[in-house]
């Protein structure tokens, strides 16, 4: 929640022109969007009592090497501003980043859904000495995590076409709901659980 949270924050400073009345909050921008789908894959594995402390690490490269990109272009973009290049490739980088976190996303996205499916094979049976976990309310949110990614493709490809960050607006307004439903949900199935569990 915080991940998207703060994606959605720093998409508006600059939208909202806050951004260059204090030019501080423009001097890095950290790729939140590439946090969003490793953090909940935590959540899952949390929630549904896995370990897989192998993958966590390879989870968080594109994160690192996303915010190692932003450093270097706003260092490029603060000397060479001016020069048209300079913008041509900003935007550049600007759809290529697009572009891999669309597919990092989805990927995990399957990933998760694979582990719930898992899950839900080995528990199929009652067992009183095990209180299992619903699942039903994770494979909405990933399969509206899905959708949003449909979204999400479709303003990469005008992102190419057209300047200007209005074109983002429906994919900011889906994950705005998203985050009030996973906020909501996440805590009501939670408190469930422990209910059931006692």
């Amino acid at each position: 929640v915080f991940s998207l949270v703060f994606s959605n924050l720093q998409h508006w400073f600059i939208d909202s022109n806050l951004a260059v009345k204090f030019p501080l909050l423009s001097i890095i921008r950290i790729p939140c969007e590439l946090l969003i789908m490793p953090m909940f894959y935590l959540f899952v594995i949390n929630y549904l009592f896995q370990t897989n402390s192998k993958k966590i690490f390879f989870l968080f490269m594109p994160f690192l090497i996303g915010t190692i990109g932003q450093i270097i272009i706003t260092i490029y973009k603060n000397n060479y501003f001016e020069k048209i290049n300079c913008l041509i490739l900003i935007k550049k980088y600007s759809i290529v980043e697009q572009l891999f976190s669309f597919i990092f996303s989805s990927l995990i996205i399957i990933l998760i859904l694979k582990k719930v499916r898992n899950y839900e094979k080995e528990n199929k049976e009652f067992n009183y000495a095990k209180v299992q976990v619903t699942t039903n309310w994770l494979k909405k949110i990933l399969f509206i995590g899905l959708l949003v990614c449909l979204f999400w493709i479709i303003e990469i490809y005008f992102m190419t076409k057209i300047d200007g960050t209005s074109m983002f607006y429906p994919l900011w307004i889906s994950i705005s709901l998203i985050i009030y439903w996973l906020s909501y949900v996440g805590l009501f199935q939670s408190s469930i659980f422990t209910e059931r569990k006692i």
